[in-house]
């Protein structure tokens, strides 16, 4: 109970003059109430001024029937706010009023506890009728009153206008407007709410209403039966509650729980899924998808390994819709740009109206007529980023807006079915790793022995086993990069396969072998089998390279026979057939190198050939022994072979190489080398090929060596070298004198070439004279 003192009071009454406030003290043990304050709105409403009641009984301003309000005060309980309806006061002239007083109990004076305070807030009829008008009028819901059971309308609030449409004058001339207003489908309501209000006086219900511009709404009907003294319903009341977008959020939450379910039961499937289900999985999905949204056509397409093609791979139709899985098969994604363009961007495609379509997705337009799609929303499907097709939801019969919400969880859809997607594609390739070679894609060497354990039966005899290698490929590999040597492997898998019976099983051993097993197959088929493979040359037509394949075989006749025997003795044949063919495979590949070589750069045969006879002049002009002379003539030949490795468009650049070209043009040296060392024609030179650019000084390149570190054949074969280049003309420079190029092989004496061999040079080239007198 809040505690007022006289200071309180005054402000209280100070800042509410237009209300009629009066402060009464009651006395419990005399039951009487005095009046202590009054506001200025108190004196206007009863017409007495403020000193003429102070201290008075609160009976002087009572009517005779309300000589019982005290007692019915004090009955109350006090500590909670009263309010008391049809309080009659009576004003100085006599005249009676009647009120509603608002009570809130407090104590004025603390230290007398039969003494009790309370505010009066007294509210005039005409008041609280303005009061009541003002709440009624401003209330959403309507409110409505009649007589019971005939309907006599007392009363129908402004409000329900808002809510039916019709003004509540009309309602009162036509009562039955109120069941009018229900949609058919709800009318069976209406009986309810009589039988509710029959059995138990109340009735409450959810029924949707048909406005007068013919917009359904959702509303509540609420009535109550009010009863006499006796007990007979002589009056019902009513309240009308518009709950529209109530209804509309129960909707849409009771939807999006449904589609939560959905999505657990799609998700439940996808993540048990065994990878060989999958399309299981994805028509289930699109069936479940397709009838939980009432679409006519639902579907998966996707795309192509390379990304160029499309084709519809699952489809669920509606009943009486028109499948289309088989004309949709290998599609151009390049005819279709700005839908794929919308997907990658967007993740979605929404066309509502084909007819909106702008010029730039002319084709797209075209297609989906043709196919008489009214309205599409695709859902890309990707695979770490990459765009790997799309899930589609098609209105075929009739025009039809997708909500962005409904958009929305079609790309939560199409999100799963990506995860989903992307776990197949990984079970696939591990799958398919597991079995195959990645390179060739053929059987890997587990898989080969599996199937040829199941192979290896009596009913398939004579059973043969080829083993087949690829010459020289290490050699290739040095010289052009690993990259065209898989190039090789891949061709000579695909020609291998090619030449296959369908009952014939091929692997990839390891490296560059491969093993064929060839059921019911007889020595003769074998060895002309064998003499096949070997002439399968020229596999690698881009780099001009002679590729040739040894073989090696062996047949099993008998069950006895271990298989696993029969393989090694097959791979001995193999090992056999290399080294016949080794050294001339080899040879021939140096050489086409060497041709490949000149026909990229500025290394001619006519060049090569002058830097033989040159280098052998002065070979003997220091005494080199005719052995040595002859490692001389193949150095000039073959010195830049590791060229063969360089772009050709560093090869042949005018000007002076980048930073970055010049550390490539120095690996070949190195390159050189070892393409040398891998044939027994060509090593005895490797050591001077990777040394003919080191200089005397130790300024060159790879290894740094300085004076006669420097093998004497690369010292010899740099000194021609370099005197060749200078007084014959190239692409990207002028030929020098012959008196120019001396020079400058004199002035480079002692720092890049070996002086005495520099000397020596000069007098076989008949210019020692011309440099001693310069």
């Amino acid at each position: 109970m809040k505690l007022f003192n006289e200071e309180n009071c005054k402000k209280l009454f100070e800042k509410n003059k237009n209300l009629a406030l009066i402060i009464i003290q009651i006395d419990k043990e005399k039951q009487e109430a005095l009046i202590k304050y009054l506001s200025a709105g108190a004196e206007k409403l009863l017409a007495y001024k403020k000193t003429e009641l102070l201290g008075k009984n609160i009976q002087h301003i009572l009517s005779d029937s309300q000589a019982n309000l005290i007692k019915d005060i004090l009955d109350q309980p006090l500590k909670n706010d009263l309010i008391l309806n049809n309080v009659e006061l009576i004003k100085k002239n006599n005249e009676k009023i009647k009120t509603e007083i608002e009570l809130y109990p407090f104590n004025l004076d603390v230290k007398n506890k039969n003494k009790i305070s309370f505010a009066l807030n007294v509210l005039s009829l005409e008041q609280f009728n303005e009061k009541l008008q003002s709440i009624l009028n401003n209330v959403e819901n309507a409110i409505w009153s009649a007589s019971w059971p005939d309907y006599e309308t007392y009363y129908i609030s402004p409000s329900i206008q808002n809510i039916y449409g019709y003004e509540a004058e009309e309602f009162e001339d036509n009562f039955k407007l109120w069941y009018d207003c229900v949609h058919p489908e709800d009318k069976a309501k209406v009986k309810e709410t009589y039988n509710d209000l029959y059995e138990n006086g109340f009735s409450r219900k959810e029924m949707r209403i048909i406005k007068k511009n013919g917009e359904v709404i959702w509303v509540e009907d609420q009535n109550k039966l009010i009863y006499d003294g006796e007990n007979n319903p002589i009056r019902i009341e009513g309240i009308v509650k518009d709950i529209t977008e109530r209804k509309k959020s129960e909707a849409k939450l009771k939807f999006q729980l449904k589609f939560q379910e959905l999505i657990s039961d799609i998700s439940a499937n996808f993540v048990k899924l065994d990878p060989h289900q999958f399309d299981e999985a994805v028509d289930y999905a699109l069936e479940k998808v397709g009838k939980f949204f009432e679409i006519d056509r639902s579907y998966l397409f996707l795309t192509s390994e390379d990304g160029s093609k499309s084709s519809n791979t699952h489809e669920w139709c509606r009943d009486g819709i028109e499948p289309k899985i088989d004309q949709l098969q290998n599609l151009d994604n390049d005819a279709f740009p700005w839908f794929r363009d919308n997907l990658v961007e967007n993740n979605y495609v929404y066309i509502a109206d084909l007819n909106q379509l702008s010029e730039a997705a002319a084709n797209e337009k075209r297609s989906l007529k043709a196919q008489n799609i009214k309205s599409l929303v695709a859902v890309a499907i990707f695979d770490k980023n990459d765009l790997r097709g799309f899930l589609g939801f098609e209105s075929v019969k009739k025009k039809r807006a997708f909500s962005k919400e409904v958009v929305y969880l079609l790309e939560v859809l199409g999100d799963l079915i990506s995860a989903a997607y992307s776990k197949y594609l990984n079970f696939k390739e591990i799958n398919y790793l597991n079995i195959h070679d990645k390179l060739t894609g053929l059987y890997n060497r587990k898989a080969f022995i599996k199937e040829m354990k199941k192979i290896d039966q009596p009913k398939n005899l004579p059973l043969a086993i080829i083993m087949t290698d690829i010459n020289g490929l290490k050699l290739i590999n040095n010289s052009y990069g690993q990259n065209i040597g898989d190039q090789i492997i891949i061709k000579s898998a695909e020609l291998l396969n090619s030449t296959l019976k369908k009952s014939d099983i091929i692997g990839r051993w390891g490296g560059d072998e491969f093993i064929i097993l060839m059921p019911n197959t007889h020595k003769k088929e074998v060895e002309l089998y064998t003499r096949e493979i070997k002439n399968l040359i020229n596999i690698e037509p881009q780099s001009k390279i002679d590729i040739s394949l040894s073989a090696g075989s062996a047949l099993k006749i008998s069950a006895n026979e271990d298989i696993f025997e029969l393989v090694q003795q097959a791979e001995q044949a193999l090992f056999t057939d290399q080294l016949t063919k080794e050294k001339s495979s080899k040879n021939k590949i140096v050489k086409s190198l060497l041709s490949t070589l000149r026909n990229k750069s500025d290394e001619t045969e006519n060049h090569s050939i002058r830097m033989a006879e040159l280098a052998q002049d002065l070979g003997r002009k220091v005494g080199v022994g005719n052995d040595e002379l002859n490692k001389l003539a193949l150095l000039a030949n073959i010195h830049d072979i590791g060229k063969i490795a360089i772009p050709e468009s560093i090869l042949n650049k005018p000007g002076k190489p980048s930073e970055e070209e010049w550390k490539i043009l120095k690996t070949h040296p190195i390159k050189g080398a070892e393409i040398a060392a891998e044939t027994d024609e060509f090593a005895p030179v490797a050591e001077e090929i990777l040394s003919h650019h080191e200089h005397w000084d130790g300024s060159g390149y790879p290894r740094g060596l300085k004076a006669k570190e420097i093998p004497l054949l690369a010292r010899i074969l740099s000194i021609v070298d370099a005197y060749d280049v200078m007084i014959n003309e190239r692409p990207y420079k002028k030929a020098m004198t012959k008196e120019e190029a001396v020079l400058e092989l004199k002035s480079c004496a002692g720092s890049q070439f070996d002086p005495e061999l520099v000397e020596k040079f000069l007098q076989i080239i008949g210019f020692e004279v011309l440099v001693k007198s310069n």
